[in-house]
């Protein structure tokens, strides 16, 4: 079964097994999850894929070398070679993922003056969302400037290096967080699963699509 609590943070129990309803695509995914039009559409785009056995796994983490995938392919990208050199240093060249990276740091959507991007570690929400606002600006040739206003969610402070994005792509509707005690959180620190990004994808580049 799969309950969701929010439309983009959600508490996904979804097993291997085949649901009882399966979206056309993927045998984990039930027609009536929250996030199925979302994935049946990016699927349709190219833009993600799902794994070898037939599922998705709507509620599993995103690592960050998917992430440069999916945002790759989102921004319009065609389908990188093989970079002719590593464009971090835990990212070898004769890796599926390392021209996604070496595209994205390119355009300057990931930070250059890091050394390392640690591939296989899970993004978290405040990451992704810093990576799809860096993709948006790029792909629509605008300026990102700093937002007006403040923040709705209880756990984003001015003081952190994300607030400006993460207000940025809360007024723009990209994001809308969850309830919790404090009132609505963004749960920035938290891993972000693949539903959540694949929603989020589809209400920042779905249109253009």
């Amino acid at each position: 079964t799969t309950t969701d609590t929010t439309t983009d943070t959600t508490t996904d129990t979804t097993t291997d097994t085949a649901v009882t309803n399966p979206s056309k695509s993927f045998s984990d995914l039930p027609a009536d999850h929250w996030s199925t039009s979302a994935v049946e559409k990016m699927v349709a785009a190219g833009i993600v894929k799902g794994n070898e056995d037939g599922t998705f796994k709507p509620g599993g983490n995103l690592n960050r070398a998917e992430a440069a995938a999916f945002v790759h392919r989102a921004i319009g990208l065609a389908e990188p070679k093989a970079p002719a050199a590593a464009p971090y240093t835990d990212v070898a060249t004769s890796t599926w993922y390392a021209g996604y990276v070496h595209g994205l740091k390119e355009l300057g959507i990931l930070n250059s003056t890091k050394t390392a991007y640690n591939p296989a570690s899970n993004m978290n929400r405040a990451e992704f969302v810093q990576m799809v606002m860096q993709a948006y600006y790029h792909y629509t040739g605008k300026t990102m400037g700093d937002a007006a206003g403040t923040t709705g969610f209880a756990d984003v402070a001015k003081s952190q290096w994300y607030y400006n994005v993460v207000l940025l792509a809360e007024q723009a509707g990209y994001v809308n967080g969850s309830t919790c005690t404090a009132g609505k959180c963004f749960k920035p620190g938290d891993s972000i699963n693949r539903a959540e990004v694949v929603v989020i994808l589809d209400r920042v580049f779905g249109a253009s699509l």
